[in-house]
């Protein structure tokens, strides 16, 4: 299968992921890197593109629904999607910072309540 064929087939399985509710309206731009690195490990000579759709799930959707979920890129965004310092993974970079951590740091620590527990 050449290069020119697998890019295809996985730029086919990028579509189907932004039709998904939740991701519709964002734009996912993954660069050359993240791109080689998903074919790499679902397009096999063995089976072909078979386990390409299951690579896309686990390591591109369930990142992707994380970060929806610390709300850390929301519905518009473009998210950007490299290939991680280790090249053993996804990396999704977060836009925005998520409300878990804007709370932390609005609570007061111990020092500035004036007294040790």
């Amino acid at each position: 299968m050449s290069q020119a064929v697998m890019v295809q087939i996985l730029d086919n399985q990028l579509r189907d992921v932004q039709q998904r509710e939740g991701i519709k309206r964002m734009r996912l731009d993954l660069d050359r890197g993240a791109k080689e690195w998903l074919i790499s490990k679902g397009i096999s000579k063995e089976y072909g593109a078979r386990p390409l759709g299951r690579v896309v799930q686990k390591e591109l959707l369930n990142a992707l629904s994380q970060r929806l979920l610390e709300e850390t890129i929301h519905e518009g965004d473009t998210v950007v999607v490299r290939l991680n310092g280790s090249k053993n993974g996804l990396y999704i970079k977060p836009n925005h910072e998520s409300p878990s951590m804007r709370q932390q740091e609005s609570v007061p620590g111990p020092s500035s309540r004036g007294g040790r527990f």
